[in-house]
């Protein structure tokens, strides 16, 4: 009996993994997130290196014919470890790449007694590595700086605050609408709030629940939002941790960028409205 039962788990186990076994997904496959893994492309080093009488491709003796060895192997590209320095606070500080973490100057007379910014998202490219090509990323810029916007940076701008003085934050969503909005990303739209709308919902359940409709890419995608039934991948929300703050607790304050809310309302988060302590900035005369 033991024996049988020991053989009945080990076909249940089999049969469990062959059912489970994840199928292979090419560069060029959408992303699928349940049914298999994901295609990242990192740069890998490479080896080259010449069969001794083939002539043939190889990276070690048993790629050439029974006999001949490999020459001329010789590890190069990839990532290289410890090659450029942290980016620091200032342009002042910043590494071999340029990279530096901007300190934001705040706006000290439109609101006397506050710290006023003006705080942009938008979508640019920044070398993240010496070998490595520019990368794409969206993240945050100052706008009401001395002489324009700052160029942005990771991780930045850094708006140092001051005890029992108010920081006041205008934030505006510059990043691109349509098609262009979707992230360049796998986006997993399963999570709440990031896949169908409400709408999106009332047309009746997923035919895929493995794939979801809104995890499609392109035009699709944009239509899809733009007829209400997901979500935009171009949202965000500003909030601060470990402070105190007026409204700023959850994550369903997101806003999308002005064009596109004036036309999709559904946009905006729904914990998104105007609080009173936060007119608009009365224009100088």
């Amino acid at each position: 009996m033991k024996k049988l039962t020991f053989v009945l788990r080990t076909i249940l186990t089999l049969a469990i993994a062959v059912l489970t076994t994840p199928m292979a997904l090419a560069a060029s496959d959408a992303p699928h997130y349940f049914s298999h893994p994901n295609y990242a492309n990192s740069p890998l080093p490479i080896i080259p290196g010449t069969c001794s009488v083939a002539a043939t491709t190889c990276n070690a003796d048993s790629d050439c014919p029974t006999g001949e060895t490999c020459n001329g192997v010789l590890v190069s590209g990839g990532i290289r470890k410890f090659k450029d320095r942290l980016p620091g606070l200032g342009a002042d500080k910043a590494n071999n790449l340029g990279q530096y973490i901007p300190v934001a100057v705040p706006d000290t007379t439109t609101y006397p007694g506050s710290d006023y910014y003006v705080i942009e998202l938008v979508e640019y490219t920044e070398k993240m590595h010496t070998d490595l090509l520019a990368t794409k990323l969206r993240g945050y810029r100052q706008a009401n700086a001395a002489g324009g916007p700052t160029p942005p940076h990771y991780l930045g701008p850094a708006i140092v605050a001051t005890k029992d003085r108010p920081v006041r934050i205008l934030f505006r969503n510059l990043l691109p609408i349509g098609a262009g909005g979707n992230l360049f990303l796998p986006t997993d739209t399963t999570v709440m709030g990031s896949g169908m709308t409400a709408e999106g919902h009332m047309m009746g359940p997923e035919a895929d629940p493995q794939n979801p409709m809104c995890s499609e890419g392109g035009m699709m995608k944009a239509q899809m939002v733009a007829d209400g039934h997901c979500y935009a991948e171009n949202r965000a929300t500003l909030h601060l941790h470990g402070g105190i703050s007026h409204g700023s607790a959850t994550a369903h304050r997101t806003s999308g960028p002005l064009l596109q809310m004036r036309i999709h309302s559904i946009q905006r988060g729904s914990a998104s409205f105007r609080f009173p302590i936060c007119p608009l900035p009365v224009p100088a005369r």
